[in-house]
């Protein structure tokens, strides 16, 4: 028990991403549905009615450190929902064969893109667009072609464009 609570009050977390931060003073409800919650900080009191708003609130702007760290867990397990859903959206596709037209003509468009914006060629090696081609073309087995392949397409355009 902390100090400074009387005896006759009985502390029970509150779940979820909170739950490190808040704990419920009396585990039975009054009738009115609502129940005292304390953060664990400051020792603050709340009505609780099922909301997490104004504990969140609370937390963001009186232990704005604390809040980083629910934040930031909250954004990983969001980009991880989202990757996951991703991978899932791609393992579940049939694996359409992937024509050596199309792979040439995703080299090209590749080498025209990277070379009209001036992205660097390594970014054929990023992960994330390596999803969005295998999501695009429904195949999980496509890979993207090297930075030596793009470099080499990209001379083979700049000769072209010197030879016009």
């Amino acid at each position: 028990m902390a100090s400074g609570e009387s005896s006759d009050k009985k502390i029970i977390r509150i779940g979820g991403k909170l739950s490190e931060h808040f704990a419920f003073l009396n585990a039975d409800a009054p009738s009115d549905g609502a129940s005292k919650i304390s953060c664990l900080h400051c020792k603050k009191q709340f009505a609780y009615r099922g909301s997490n708003t104004s504990l969140t609130y609370h937390l963001q702007h009186k232990h704005p450190m604390q809040y980083q760290r629910v934040a930031a867990a909250d954004r990983k397990k969001n980009d991880d929902t989202k990757r996951c859903s991703i991978m899932n959206f791609v393992s579940t596709q049939s694996n359409k064969p992937v024509s050596d037209r199309v792979c040439e003509d995703l080299k090209g468009a590749i080498a025209q893109w990277i070379a009209s914006s001036g992205r660097p060629t390594a970014i054929v090696e990023d992960p994330g667009l390596q999803t969005v081609l295998c999501v695009a073309l429904q195949n999980q087995q496509y890979t993207l072609p090297s930075r030596r392949t793009i470099d080499n397409i990209i001379a083979r355009m700049y000769d072209e464009k010197l030879n016009d």
